[in-house]
């Protein structure tokens, strides 16, 4: 179910959406709850995470988390103690013990995808809810074909800000934890409130949620301004090896695992590295293809104006908003990256 949001000052007292009270009474009907979110999980998808748990807790029903992955050092910031209580993930090892509590939990818990609509993106669970047929349902903002168990509202700037307007609509007060956790997504998501979908209402619902204490200079310099110098010099690296043409305005980088290995970079420490060759006018589509630890490959595709790597990621099965796309490719390194740089070279032209 897709709609778009009909926020205006007039009716600022209602909910914005129309799927506002849809998820209401997903969770009015619900007593237990496990939540995910997509693989590779991002400040919104966590955020999201964080605000929905203290939603359920704050109304007495039970919630347990599952990611395919640790949280993010990067992100641990804004992650509460409480939190982790509940929070499960995978490794390479633990697939069987996994769908164990897969096959004990989900057979009382309602399954809800945060920041995500695609199945195929959950790792293990995913895995599991495909062979099993689990029901699940998705609360998203990206721009997406619209299904019944899919409440999504690309007027949404982030997953973070629906979470904030179910608050408002249950009339449930927000706990200085969920804001924090709700407001780092919003900043991370809008890029600190800069990217085409932030709209009055987001700064209405940062507003609102500044008001539990949220130190927003933290948030910004724990997103923006507090990387090891090794990122510098790696970055400095692909910009020397990328390929960059002004006349088509594109850069092209490379992350491979040799460079990693080189900077010892830990997982995460290369978040966002895309965005910032985004900060040069002579450039308007910036990706970076990455090679994982498996020896397959990742991308990453930012864009400017009406360039959508959204449809061009959406060839590999891969997915995300018109100016911010990612995609993956489970074949080896090198020839995947030869693939897609020729489909890339197609679509610039």
């Amino acid at each position: 179910m897709a709609e778009k949001s009909n926020f205006s000052p007039e009716n600022k007292t209602l909910p914005f959406s129309a799927i506002i009270p849809f998820i209401a009474q997903f969770i009015k009907k619900n007593n237990y709850f496990l939540i995910t979110t997509h693989i590779d999980s991002d400040a919104d998808g966590l955020g999201a995470q964080v605000g929905f748990f203290y939603l359920i807790k704050n109304i007495g029903k039970e919630i347990k988390v599952y990611n395919h992955e640790k949280i993010n050092q990067r992100l641990e910031f804004m992650i509460p103690p409480k939190f982790l209580d509940v929070y499960q993930y995978a490794d390479e090892n633990s697939r069987e013990r996994d769908f164990d509590f897969f096959d004990e939990y989900l057979k009382k818990a309602s399954l809800l995808i945060l920041d995500n609509s695609e199945v195929n993106r959950l790792g293990y669970l995913g895995e599991y809810a495909k062979q099993n047929k689990i029901p699940w349902l998705s609360i998203d903002h990206h721009d997406l074909t619209p299904a019944r168990h899919i409440l999504v509202d690309s007027g949404y700037a982030s997953t973070c800000e629906i979470i904030w307007d179910v608050y408002r609509f249950l009339e449930i007060p927000i706990q200085p934890e969920a804001a924090r956790a709700l407001y780092a997504g919003m900043v991370a998501d809008t890029g600190n409130f800069r990217y085409p979908k932030t709209s009055l209402r987001t700064h209405i619902a940062a507003g609102e949620l500044l008001m539990y204490g949220i130190n927003p200079n933290e948030i910004f310099r724990n997103f923006y301004e507090n990387s090891p110098i090794k990122r510098l010099q790696v970055l400095s690296e692909m910009v020397t090896n990328s390929r960059i043409n002004t006349d088509r305005k594109y850069i092209i980088a490379e992350l491979t695992q040799d460079l990693k290995k080189k900077y010892s970079l830990e997982p995460g420490e290369s978040e966002g590295m895309v965005s910032q060759f985004l900060a040069y006018r002579d450039i308007e589509l910036a990706v970076l293809i990455r090679e994982t630890d498996e020896g397959t490959l990742k991308a990453s595709l930012r864009s400017t104006k009406e360039i959508n790597v959204a449809e061009f990621a959406a060839r590999f099965n891969g997915g995300g908003h018109k100016n911010a796309a990612g995609l993956a490719m489970d074949e080896p390194y090198l020839p995947a990256k030869e693939k897609l740089i020729q489909a890339l070279m197609d679509f610039i032209n």
